[in-house]
Order: structure tokens, then sequence, then C-alpha cells
């Protein structure tokens, strides 16, 4: 406790010293004939203190000082005082005394911003079910404000694009609120919440191109290829059937896994099997369910314990029990992906299952080679 109240002190003196600076310097430009610049150092004010005693809190929260959940009411608090400093700041600036009354337009929309990003980060403070509700909700603004700022520059191309931005936002807080399914004990429905998470920037990033192109460019190309005219609906048609057709098949066969694809995987390992695995030795049998696992699933937990355990009964050195699994534990999966129609996931999984064959082959004639 007592560090601790060293710590702030320590935070706390600056702050005193840089509020009794500020107004000094205030006080003596209201002085002169630069008086305008005392709104700057005005504003400056609430940005500089409340940035430093943001500064404080974070420092304090980040110490060893303070529970883990104190730490995270303080990390909120020193993320607010940011923001509310930010907030001051645009609010008390002076525009009208620099003439730049222009950009005074802009203020709350950026402000706004300012909010959701905080909200975001406040979110990462968190690292709860609550997160990505917060990165939703403050993707959400940021997005929207943006869309409001372009509509409000007299320039016809920055109008276009704000519609778009504003759907590229809905569509990403829509994706960010779906990782909330990455929560779930359903293995197949938190897989797809990670892979909607890893793509979220991806796939708002087409969505964005998308709505640009069916709001703004759309009609711009068939102004300029008249011809065209008649064709680029039944195009958009195909493309759309295209993708929604992927989506609807890739998370079908997501969740009918076993049925629609690794039953494939089973019957092509059963053909093979007796050409690669000749379980006639008795330590070998035991393997057989983890070598299974691995070639079908990719799962190398299994087949590692039950190999580190056969070798540990015939006495085999740990140096040479760790060459043995090198192969299994530096073995890295390829990502199968979700959205995907099923023929290619099929095609992955067959390359999966080569692969991984060849690695229970190397792995077998290691283990031999250490049993003569």
């Amino acid at each position: 406790m007592k560090e601790l109240t060293k710590k702030i002190i320590k935070h706390t003196i600056p702050i005193i010293v840089i509020i009794a600076v500020i107004y000094l310097i205030i006080v003596l430009i209201n002085q002169t004939e630069f008086r305008s610049l005392a709104g700057i150092f005005y504003s400056l004010s609430f940005l500089i203190i409340l940035t430093l005693i943001a500064n404080t809190l974070s420092s304090v929260s980040e110490s060893n000082y303070v529970s883990k959940e104190v730490g995270k009411v303080l990390g909120i608090g020193s993320i607010t005082a940011n923001i509310i400093g930010l907030i001051l700041f645009l609010k008390t600036f002076p525009y009208e005394q620099l003439h730049i009354e222009y950009l005074e337009k802009f203020v709350d929309d950026v402000i706004v911003i300012v909010i959701g990003s905080g909200v975001i980060k406040v979110g990462g403070v968190l690292l709860s079910i609550l997160t990505p509700i917060l990165n939703s909700a403050g993707g959400f603004l940021i997005f929207y404000s943006f869309s409001r700022i372009l509509l409000k520059i007299p320039e016809k191309l920055a109008n276009s694009l704000s519609p778009a931005i504003f759907y590229a936002g809905t569509v990403f807080s829509v994706l960010t609120l779906m990782t909330l399914m990455t929560f779930s004990k359903n293995k197949n429905i938190a897989e797809l919440g990670r892979y909607i998470g890893d793509r979220t920037g991806t796939y708002t990033l087409y969505a964005f191109l998308i709505t640009f192109y069916l709001l703004s460019f759309r009609d711009i190309l068939m102004s300029y290829s008249s011809f065209l005219r008649e064709y680029i609906p039944l195009i958009e048609i195909g493309f759309v059937s295209f993708f929604i057709l992927m989506i609807a098949d890739g998370i079908y066969t997501h969740f009918k896994k076993d049925k629609i694809i690794l039953i494939h995987v089973v019957n092509e390992w059963k053909l093979h099997k007796p050409n690669v695995v000749s379980f006639e030795e008795t330590w070998l049998k035991e393997l057989e369910s983890g070598i299974d696992a691995f070639v079908i699933h990719g799962d190398t937990t299994s087949l590692t314990l039950k190999l580190v355990y056969t070798l540990a009964k015939y006495n085999v050195l740990f140096k040479d029990i760790e060459k043995v699994l090198e192969p299994l534990t530096s073995y890295s999966e390829k990502e199968v992906p979700i959205i995907a129609f099923r023929w290619h996931k099929r095609k992955i999984y067959h390359e999966l299952m080569r692969e991984r064959i060849n690695i229970i082959s190397e792995v077998i004639k290691r283990v031999k080679e250490l049993m003569e």
C-alpha cells in the first residue's frame, strides 16, 4: 500500500505543476495582444491534464499493487479520461478565432469516432463475452460517423462513398457480434465463430466494395456502357447465386462434416492403412486409435502420448523419444476454409490425409529402428 501511495504521488505532482503552468500561461497571454492564443491553451489544458490522469490510472492498473479486477476498473477509467479530454478539447477549441470554423461541423462526428474507439478499447480491457458486443458497437459508431463526415464534404466522390462506408460498418458490426459463437461449448459453432473473427476485416472490405458498386459505381458503369445494361443484371444474379450457394454449402458441410466430408477420408484411410502400418506388433496395435485420430482429424495429442508411453516402456532415452516425435510435434495443420464448396474441402482434407500418412510412415520407421 505504501508503494502504491508513492506511485500515485509521483504521478500527481507533475499534474499539479502542469495545471499551475498552464494557468499562468493563460493569464500572461490574456495580458498581451495574442489573446486568441489563450483559447488554444485553454483547450489544450483539458487534453493534457486528462491525458496525464489517464496515464496515471493506466500505470497503477498495470502495477502489482492492485488486483486484476481493480486493474480493469482503473484501465477503463484511463480510457474514459482520455475520451473526456479529447471531447473537451474538440468542444472548447477556438475554431472561429483561428478562422477555421468550417471544421466545426465535423466536431460532433469526430467525437462519436472517439467514443467508438474508446468503447472498443474498453472491450480490449475486459476480454470477456462483452468484448465482441463492445467491439461491434464501437466499430459501428466509427463507421457511421465516418460516413456522416464524408456526406458533409463538398465532393461528389466523398459523398458517393458515404453509403458504402455505412453499410460496411453494419456488416462489421454484425460479423463482430457473430464472434460471440466462439464462447459456445459446441466445437463446430465455436470454430465458425473463430473463422468469422479472423476474417471480419476481409468481409467488411468486400461489403464496402459490393455496396459501393451497387449504390454508386453501377450507375456510372451503365451510363458509360449502355450496351452492358442488358447483361449486367444477369452477371450480378450469377455472382450473387454463386456466393449464396458457396456460403450455404460451406456452413452446411461444416456442421455435417463427419457425414459429408470426413466419411470420404475415413474410407480412403481404410484402403491405405494396411499398406502404411502393419498392426501385427502389440505396441503398434496400442497406437492404432491414436494413428486413426491423427490421420483423420489431425489430432496429435493422443498419438504423441501413446508413443511416449510405449517408448518409455522399452526404456528408450528421452533424447531419442524427442527425435522420434519431432515430425508430430512440429506438425502444423493447414486451415480448411469453412466458407467453401464441399468439393474444395474434400480436396484439402485428402491432401492433409496424405501429408499425415507420410508423417506416420516416418514416425513408425523411426520407432522401429529404436526397437530393433
